[in-house]
């Protein structure tokens, strides 16, 4: 990563602020400003890393680097950093000279809400049970119910408010999203449609239920995060009229 920031900094610092307040850790402490993010029994790397917020932290990195790691792998997890233009360039270089594979560019988005069209006939209303969304998601991603509690205590530390929406089909889930609004952001998660029921416009209707939601509720700006590579879905969003604010990679060890 470059400390020339090619986004603007202050924009970066607010966007990672409320991604970790809709997506929480379990447990998060500090390493100077680098935030450690770990999350038992879930797998996102956004829950189980490393995230350093200040450019200017480079402090004793190789030290750093290698007491996180033992500390990641103590714990049974892959030693993971997430290297957005907050992170040093100096810790992306000692990462590279370490062999830490650099993946998974992720493309973070935002949409002013000003242009969506309000009060369709078609819009859904949130549910008020975790239980009934966490099931939905589960089913529609086709996860392991073992990931039921994790994923429901996730749902649980939610602080902002959540909108969670699901569609059935003759009373099956076919697809969901989570709206999480925190003052005037509101963030997309885990938008997902069952594989047998894709292209029938349910991903569409769930955005705009969800974006109405939280006009209504007063945001004025939406965000999300969708992987690079993730053409189909990139098009989607950017037919929406997403527009990328930044960009982020993850950096793993491949000691476990």
């Amino acid at each position: 990563m470059s400390t020339e920031f090619p986004y603007d900094p202050a924009l970066v610092r607010r966007f990672e602020a409320v991604g970790a307040r809709a997506w929480p850790a379990a447990s998060v402490s500090y390493d100077g400003a680098w935030a450690v993010r770990m999350t038992p029994g879930l797998a996102s790397r956004r829950l189980n890393s490393i995230n350093p917020l200040d450019p200017g932290d480079t402090r004793d990195i190789d030290v750093r680097i290698k007491r996180l790691a033992a500390q990641f792998i103590a714990a049974g997890q892959r030693p993971c950093f997430r290297l957005t233009p907050l992170a040093p360039t100096q810790l992306d270089e000692a990462l590279e000279k370490l062999n830490w594979v650099r993946k998974r560019e992720t493309i973070v988005m935002q949409l002013e809400l000003s242009a969506i069209e309000m009060d369709r006939a078609d819009d859904l209303s949130p549910l008020n049970a975790i239980s009934d969304y966490v099931r939905a998601s589960l089913a529609n991603h086709d996860h392991l119910d073992e990931q039921e509690a994790a994923f429901s205590a996730l749902l649980g530390r939610i602080q902002p408010a959540k909108g969670m929406f699901v569609i059935e089909d003759n009373g099956v889930a076919v697809a969901n999203v989570l709206c999480v609004q925190d003052r005037d952001l509101a963030g997309i998660f885990d938008l997902c449609t069952r594989v047998t029921e894709r292209r029938k416009g349910y991903a569409k209707r769930l955005m705009h239920s969800a974006l109405c939601w939280a006009r209504k509720n007063g945001a004025w700006l939406a965000w999300l995060q969708i992987e690079a590579d993730n053409k189909v879905a990139l098009a989607f969003y950017q037919q929406l009229g997403f527009k990328e604010v930044y960009r982020y990679a993850y950096r793993e060890s491949e000691e476990i």
